[in-house]
């Protein structure tokens, strides 16, 4: 498992497992919000952040390079985002 910019990335199988109530990252999952082609999108609560969006790569999604590049790109993006409307 590798933690850049408050995301996490696993590469082994475990992904395709998760579900509401495991913890990821000290986030735990409180409630599965959506279900796409690379992952599933959680609800987290964090200790020192009451509320977040998780999302977590399908097993067969983290397995291709140029998705979990994607990921990561998408990961840096939306934390370089300010705006009053979203939460941080």
């Amino acid at each position: 498992e590798s933690t850049a910019m408050g995301m996490a990335v696993r590469s082994d199988a475990a992904t395709a497992r998760v579900s509401a109530g495991d913890v990821l990252g000290g986030y735990t999952l409180v409630r599965e919000l959506a279900r796409g082609a690379v992952g599933i999108l959680f609800e987290g609560h964090h200790p020192t952040r009451p509320r977040a969006a998780i999302k977590v790569l399908s097993a067969e999604a983290a397995r291709s390079h140029d998705v979990v590049a994607r990921f990561r790109q998408e990961a840096q993006l939306l934390a370089a985002l300010d705006h009053p409307g979203l939460v941080k």
